[in-house]
């Protein structure tokens, strides 16, 4: 996976999106910080596996309650323990229609196509920070919103799956399967296609989100 315009590309998607530094390789490109570097939890708290757990009992989310900019902490299984921070974007999307000719009334132009899209995202390199966007700055909101609004988040396709709202990117390796859990919104991320030392259908990281940031 390649960087560029300091992004890393998580999804393998253009070099104008980063989805979530939570990336397939970036546990080969990137050691972990030292522990004065970033919050730790007790060594022995696997919040990986107690997200699996919490998310096996979650229910499908409303997409109306979980639209919208979440602040979170993600955990990946090869290290359970360590909280990073992240944001999950969840909106309700008007799909761009391509242009039609002027045929008259009896062949109108066709209705735009309304699809919900979610993703987890963040700043390259800021994700070792787990409460950077607690209380989220204006220049990192400013980059959320037009994370939201590039074209690579319209081309993700999101379906209810399993009492989840599943949401993929054809070009990508990794799906986003939300649930709602209590108060909280779990996101389980999973690997697509064989990578590394990764199989299909590996969860890469699990997440959870819990505070409304942008209006």
């Amino acid at each position: 996976m390649k960087k560029s315009n300091g992004l890393l590309i998580a999804l393998g998607l253009s070099p104008a999106l980063a989805f979530a530094e939570l990336s397939v390789s970036s546990t080969k490109q990137k050691k972990l910080p030292r522990q004065s570097e970033i919050h730790r939890v007790l060594v022995d708290n696997n919040n990986f596996e107690k997200l699996e757990s919490y998310y096996a009992q979650g229910t499908l989310p409303s997409q109306d309650q979980i639209a919208g900019y979440w602040s979170g902490r993600c955990y990946l299984k090869t290290s359970p323990s360590v909280a990073y921070g992240n944001v999950l974007m969840a909106k309700l999307l008007t799909a761009p229609t391509p242009p039609t000719p002027d045929d008259g009334p009896l062949f109108p132009p066709e209705e735009p196509k309304m699809t919900f899209n979610l993703a987890v995202a963040n700043h390259s390199g800021t994700f070792e920070v787990p409460n950077r966007y607690d209380n989220i700055s204006d220049s990192d909101k400013a980059h959320v919103i037009d994370l939201a609004k590039s074209a690579e988040f319209y081309k993700l396709t999101t379906t209810v799956v399993d009492h989840s709202l599943l949401s993929v990117h054809d070009a990508g390796n990794l799906s986003f399967s939300a649930r709602a859990y209590k108060d909280y919104y779990l996101v389980k991320a999973t690997v697509l296609r064989n990578q590394d030392a990764l199989q299909a259908g590996d969860v890469f990281s699990m997440c959870y989100f819990f505070k409304r940031i942008i209006d």
